[in-house]
């Protein structure tokens, strides 16, 4: 490892640390769609459609059950607009208020979804959707 590979680790530190020094709550949505267990796949492409959402959560009563995406509903042929949300729930990784920003972008980039619930306990409270953190970067000089 040469000086300039150090320089280029210590850049990243600080670039990392810029980034995460924004918290959760200044980017996060508080006013999201969800959508039941019980509702049809019509009904959640319809929210989807109308909030120009990819992925929406699911709950059962208050409790956060897991993500419906526009991809998996694509990607399973044989389901009827008729069929229960349940039965295309995908299990996401979840986000709670004090994680970094840079660890929420890595999974939102693992698992290929567009938005992540903020959850406090079962409960979702917010979303966090990849375009604020697009955002997030954007407003970065050193990434211009």
């Amino acid at each position: 490892m040469g000086v300039k590979d150090l320089e280029d680790l210590k850049k990243l530190s600080m670039l990392r640390s810029q980034i995460d020094g924004i918290s959760v709550d200044t980017v996060m949505s508080t006013e999201f769609p969800t959508v039941s267990v019980d509702d049809r796949i019509a009904d959640a492409l319809s929210v989807m459609k109308e909030r120009n959402y990819q992925d929406v959560p699911v709950v059962d009563g208050n409790e956060f059950v897991g993500m419906v995406s526009y991809a998996s509903i694509l990607r399973k042929k044989s389901v009827t607009l008729d069929a229960k949300v349940k039965n295309l729930v995908r299990n996401l990784p979840t986000v709670s208020k004090d994680m970094e920003i840079t660890k929420i972008g890595e999974m939102m980039v693992s698992s290929n979804c567009r938005q992540l619930p903020i959850l406090n306990g079962k409960k979702v409270i917010g979303v966090i959707e990849r375009n604020k953190l697009i955002d997030i970067a954007r407003d970065i000089k050193a990434l211009k």
